[in-house]
């Protein structure tokens, strides 16, 4: 089986693989090495299209259900009551001439 064989068909077997999982796999079985850059042109070029899930999969998890949970109920909550107290840090990189 060629390598473009095993692209097509892997993802026709597996639309949410990603292209790092693509290129590891293809690594193990053909001994190619790929980037995953170049491996998502590939899909693309042969009509494959893909849309991300509108939210992270994490969301359905129980402990990350809860934090959400607390962030709604309690700190926004709390930040509504008591603005002055909310402090902004801006992370933007600067130089400054000497």
């Amino acid at each position: 089986m060629s390598y473009e064989t095993f692209l097509i068909q892997t993802v026709e077997a597996e639309p949410a693989i990603t292209m790092p999982e693509l290129a590891a796999r293809l690594l193990n079985e053909h001994g190619i090495v790929a980037a995953p850059a170049m491996l998502s042109r590939f899909p693309c070029r042969r009509g494959f299209t893909y849309k991300k899930h509108l939210m992270a999969a994490e969301c359905a998890r129980a402990d990350v259900r809860e934090e959400r949970r607390v962030w709604r109920t309690q700190r926004q909550v709390r930040m509504r009551e008591q603005p002055h107290r909310l402090v902004f840090l801006d992370e933007t990189p600067t130089s400054t001439p000497r």
